[in-house]
């Protein structure tokens, strides 16, 4: 798993948030759908996380907040939810390819 294979999942993440009502009704046309695949995997995942990348994780991913908005809601700087984001990315590519493995 490398940094850009996370970077998308998660922007892919945040748009099916973004749009879930509509893409699920998509998703129930096939019974097996590969990106659903992937949620659940990072779902797992971020499970094993420290609180404040799970928060990041819901505030970024889920809830499709910008960063700016997040330290707003979090009372962080933008600087500390823009590291807290690289440990979250860097997280998941430590915690997938050891899945993978």
């Amino acid at each position: 798993m490398t940094v850009q294979q996370v970077k998308q999942d998660l922007k892919n993440i945040c748009y099916y948030h973004l749009h879930k009502a509509l893409i699920d009704r998509a998703f129930a046309c096939s019974a097996n759908n590969k990106f659903l695949n992937t949620l659940q995997i990072y779902n797992n995942a971020i499970a094993n996380a420290p609180l404040e990348l799970h928060l990041v994780y819901v505030g970024l991913y889920v809830d499709c907040c910008t960063q700016e908005a997040l330290a707003d809601k979090l009372g962080y700087t933008r600087t500390y939810i823009y590291m807290l984001n690289r440990k979250l990315v860097e997280f998941f590519v430590k915690e997938l390819s050891a899945k993978a493995a």
